[in-house]
C-alpha cells in the first residue's frame, strides 16, 4: 500500500473499505459529480494527479478553489458546480476519504 501525504493510495484498499453500500447517499451523489467534473485532474480517490491531493476538502475550500485557481477556470464554469447543492455533495464525498477514516 503506498501512502501519498499521509493518505493511502492503494485502489483494491479503496474498492474494498468504500463500496457504494457504505457510503450515505449525498456522498454516493458526491462520488458521481467527484468522478465526472474532477476525478481526471485530481484522482479517483482526489490523491492527487495533475491536481493536488484534496481528500477532505470542504464547502469552503472546494468554493474557494473554483474562484482563485487560474487551472479551475474551465471547471469552474460548469452549470454543475454553479449549484451548491452539488459542491456540498462533492464536499461529503472528499470528507468520506480524509485522512483518518482511511482505517
Amino acid at each position: 500500500m503506498v501512502i501519498i501525504n499521509g493518505n493511502y493510495n492503494n485502489k483494491n484498499y479503496f474498492a474494498k473499505n468504500y463500496t457504494s453500500a457504505k457510503l450515505s447517499e449525498d456522498t454516493k451523489k458526491g462520488e458521481a459529480l467527484f468522478e465526472s467534473l474532477c476525478a481526471q485532474c485530481h484522482g479517483q480517490y482526489a490523491q492527487g494527479k495533475i491536481g493536488p491531493n484534496i481528500q477532505g476538502a470542504s464547502i469552503s475550500n472546494i468554493n474557494w478553489a473554483l474562484s482563485n485557481v487560474s487551472m479551475m477556470g474551465s471547471v469552474s464554469t460548469n452549470p454543475q458546480l454553479k449549484d451548491q447543492k452539488n459542491i456540498y455533495y462533492i464536499s461529503r464525498f472528499l470528507e468520506s476519504i480524509k485522512k483518518g477514516n482511511n482505517n
